[in-house]
């Protein structure tokens, strides 16, 4: 059974070569394969809802064939999903599911357990997430970029402890497997970790910069929704920090690439934020612009509102 990069490992922001089994692709691939490919297509415009729906649809028509991998694959992607949501109960059945099929397929786990181990630090199970990650660390055959997520996910706990010195550590000691890994998606992650750290350490313009290099690998990888994202983290520390300018520019950019990719609501919060730094940094010609985003986002909103009435009735 041919290795794949199908698994989309969500929740840490990485698509992991050889993550999941799967069988090569064909010219007219099945149901579960086209809903995968769906689902990540929906996460990558940001679309986290769309993501889960089609992921349950990939895991309905891979149980339909028993397929380990697809299966594999799919119960693991739909909690990622779950667990970006905070629903943790819902992704744990799913995560069983995806380590007891590659179990059956031959295939190693060590991605199931690091997304087990994410969970666990979403649960504020510090102790029992830095468990499961050190068992990636002590595992010989993990590879370069398992490893480094491994500590990723134990630098995120030092950092929800508020300890810097602790994430510091981990973030060095993950060097040489950065390094191998060569990913421009978990670069990303270590850039948001230094960001964090800085965060801690009341350094928020060095976190914008970092903040933004997280954003440029996210750009480089095509992950444009966790790019947006990165851009607000970026603009909210520059803000803090003082550099209206560089703080309107960024969150007017991702009020812009938010609402472009459909998530008004969350737009809308970042043109309030980008307005009050645009009029600080005397900047009358951005102002308008982003006055101008304003009208087209309550425009979209205000559709949308009417469309979900109209569903409604």
């Amino acid at each position: 059974m041919k290795r794949t990069s199908r698994t989309l490992a969500l929740l840490l922001g990485l698509a992991l070569p050889g993550a999941c089994a799967a069988p090569p692709r064909t010219p007219d691939p099945p149901l579960s394969e086209r809903a995968i490919d769906a689902a990540e297509m929906a996460y990558r415009r940001g679309n986290l809802e769309q993501a889960i729906e089609q992921n349950r649809r990939a895991l309905r028509a891979a149980r339909a064939q028993d397929d380990a991998g697809r299966i594999a694959t799919s119960a693991y992607n739909l909690a990622a999903c779950l667990l970006q949501e905070g629903r943790t109960k819902e992704a744990w059945p799913r995560l069983r599911e995806a380590r007891r099929e590659l179990e059956r397929a031959g295939e190693p786990v060590v991605d199931v357990v690091l997304l087990q181990a994410e969970a666990k630090r979403i649960e504020a199970a510090g102790d029992e997430a830095l468990a499961l990650a050190q068992q990636v660390l002590d595992d010989p055959a993990a590879p370069p970029a398992a490893r480094a997520q491994a500590r990723i996910v134990r630098a995120r706990v030092a950092i929800d402890r508020r300890d810097a010195d602790a994430a510091r550590a981990e973030v060095g000691a993950a060097d040489a497997d950065r390094a191998a890994a060569g990913s421009a998606t978990l670069e990303a992650r270590f850039a948001a970790l230094a960001g964090a750290i800085d965060l801690i350490e009341r350094q928020p313009a060095r976190a914008a910069e970092h903040f933004d290099r997280e954003a440029r690998h996210l750009a480089e990888a095509g992950h444009y929704a966790g790019m947006a994202r990165a851009l607000g983290r970026a603009g909210r520390a520059y803000k803090v920090a003082g550099v209206s300018a560089r703080a309107a520019d960024r969150l007017y950019r991702a009020a812009r690439t938010l609402a472009a990719q459909g998530q008004v609501l969350a737009a809308l919060p970042l043109v309030d934020l980008a307005m009050e730094a645009a009029v600080a940094a005397d900047d009358p010609g951005l102002a308008a612009d982003i006055r101008l985003l304003l009208d087209e986002i309550e425009r979209a909103a205000g559709a949308a509102k009417g469309s979900a009435r109209n569903r409604a009735r």
